[in-house]
């Protein structure tokens, strides 16, 4: 089955299920990474955010009435996200921009354009770099939820090999929330927009106030 036509099957409530997972686990990421490093668990949890919100990017992207619409609010929302994410780590760009160029890539793909040759120097100055990216076009060119497990299983233990580590292995199980998404309450999109940078002017006000306590 085409991973597209799958990604219609996919209900609003489900939609929001897995928003709602994926949320939850990059709460638990930089909760680990900005305020309690010593649990590495927290970490080895959090590996499973992006490939589930690379997941529903390529859904909305694929499905939105006005895809000029979509770009402008991801481009909106990375660049004031950019501001609390800097505070708490200067030297790399959020990860929307990450999904941001990769859409990109995909328009100019899809359009026959050179346009999305641009971003490829700030590629390395990305959150996930060019793994990253890779994870959304596997996602969207991928004709099979199969296929795109077994390919993003692919480049993540290659991923793993050449910085070295293997925490980010456990990426991998976020399909089986992506297999079998459970059906919740609809969350406002509003919601979804508002969290990211949200909860990082929160984490960064928490790593603020910590050493005074």
């Amino acid at each position: 089955m085409n991973l597209h036509l799958l990604n219609k099957e996919i209900n609003y409530q489900q939609s929001s299920y897995l928003k709602a997972v994926a949320c939850l686990f990059m709460l638990i990421d930089h909760i680990g990474a900005f305020l309690i490093p010593t649990l590495p668990i927290l970490r080895i949890i959090g590996r499973l955010s992006m490939p589930l919100f690379a997941y529903q990017l390529v859904i909305g992207y694929t499905h939105t009435s006005n895809q000029y619409r979509y770009f402008k609010r991801l481009t909106l929302l990375a660049f004031i996200s950019q501001i609390p994410y800097s505070l708490l780590r200067e030297y790399q760009l959020n990860i929307l921009f990450t999904f941001l160029f990769a859409l990109l890539l995909i328009w100019s793909i899809d359009h026959k354009s050179f346009y999305g040759l641009l971003i490829l120097p700030f590629i390395p100055f990305c959150s996930y770099g060019l793994y990253g990216i890779l994870t959304v076009l596997i996602f969207h060119y991928s004709k099979s939820l199969l296929k795109a497990g077994s390919r993003f299983s692919g480049i993540t233990i290659l991923y793993c090999l050449i910085l070295g580590g293997w925490q980010q292995l456990w990426a991998v199980f976020s399909f089986l929330f992506i297999y079998r998404p459970l059906s919740i309450k609809i969350i406002s999109k509003r919601f979804f927009y508002l969290f990211y940078p949200v909860h990082l002017i929160l984490i960064y006000i928490i790593q603020r106030i910590l050493p005074h306590l």
